[in-house]
Formats: C-alpha cells, sequence, structure tokens
C-alpha cells in the first residue's frame, strides 16, 4: 500500500512538474484525484525485460540508457560486471505514459531491488524519461535514499527530486 501511494505522489509531481512547459496542458486537480485513485504498482511484469508495452527497440534503448546510468554507481550498488548490469537494468520497472497528453509516451521508470539503488524497506528511485531523437532523457528523478559508498549496510537519506528541465 505505501509502495502504492509513493508511486501515485510520483506521478502527480511528474505530471505538475510536466505541466509547466509552454504550450502543455495542465492536469486540473480532478484529474489528479483520478490519476491517484487509478494508480498501480508497478510489478516484475512491467520490468523491461518482461514487459510486452515494449517493441524491440525501445527495450534495447532502455536497457542501455539506464545501464550507462548505473555504471558510475557499479560499486557503491555491488555490482560486480557488465552481463549483472545488464541484468539489473532489464529487471528496472518501466510504464509508458503520455503524461503531457501531447501524443508521445513517456517513460515511468522504478528501480527494483537493491543493486539498482532500492533500500531493505522498499523507497526505490523513480525518473521520468523521454525519447529524444538520440535515445532517452531524464526529465524527472527521484532518490529518497542512497547507500553509503564501501557500507552496504548503511543508508543515507536524501531526499531529493531532480528536474532536468526546470532545474530543480
Amino acid at each position: 500500500m505505501r509502495q502504492r501511494l509513493v508511486w501515485a505522489a510520483m506521478l502527480i509531481l511528474a505530471a505538475s512538474m510536466l505541466g509547466q512547459t509552454a504550450g502543455t496542458k495542465r492536469m486540473s486537480v480532478a484529474e489528479l484525484q483520478s490519476a491517484v485513485k487509478n494508480s498501480e504498482e508497478l510489478t516484475w511484469r512491467e520490468s523491461i525485460r518482461a514487459n510486452k508495452d515494449l517493441s524491440p527497440l525501445e527495450r534495447k534503448d532502455l536497457t542501455r540508457f539506464l545501464m550507462t546510468d548505473l555504471k558510475r554507481d557499479m560499486s557503491v550498488l555491488g555490482i560486480e560486471s557488465e552481463k549483472e548490469l545488464h541484468q539489473v537494468a532489464q529487471d528496472m520497472r518501466v510504464k509508458l505514459v503520455d503524461l503531457r497528453a501531447d501524443g508521445s509516451r513517456e517513460v515511468i521508470v522504478q528501480a527494483s531491488g537493491i543493486k539498482s539503488g532500492c533500500s531493505p524497506t522498499g523507497n526505490c528511485p523513480l525518473s521520468v524519461l523521454e525519447k529524444t531523437e538520440t535515445g532517452y532523457k531524464a526529465i524527472l528523478d527521484a532518490t529518497s535514499q542512497i547507500r553509503r559508498p564501501g557500507d552496504a549496510n548503511k543508508w543515507v537519506p536524501r531526499h531529493s527530486v531532480r528536474n532536468a528541465r526546470f532545474g530543480v
């Protein structure tokens, strides 16, 4: 239940931040309430590996983007090889959603497991990506904690939401 509420809150946050772009329709309060009511928790069925909504090219591009993003933290996350990095990226959960109501689908990405940045109690990082001509670009990145380098059992609170478009 808690993960569902966190996911719903992030969806609302993402939708409100994305609605700040010029010429984009903003969500009404009723639409946001409906989004919360109809929110869903992402499961293994939405992992990049198993997601039936992804084309082979989308699967490959998303995996490549997430591997690049995770690579800088491989040692902190306990990822020991490129093969394991690929597996961790493919286990991340994704949902394609048109958050801007502009006809193009953004990608909501939720980490899945400790090696992708989740704490032992959940609190998994969540990002929103947009498709560009050259691949994917993060437009929203929310993380609630990080692991201390060199100490796999200590977690440091880090409540941050970074919006690449607005510099937040």
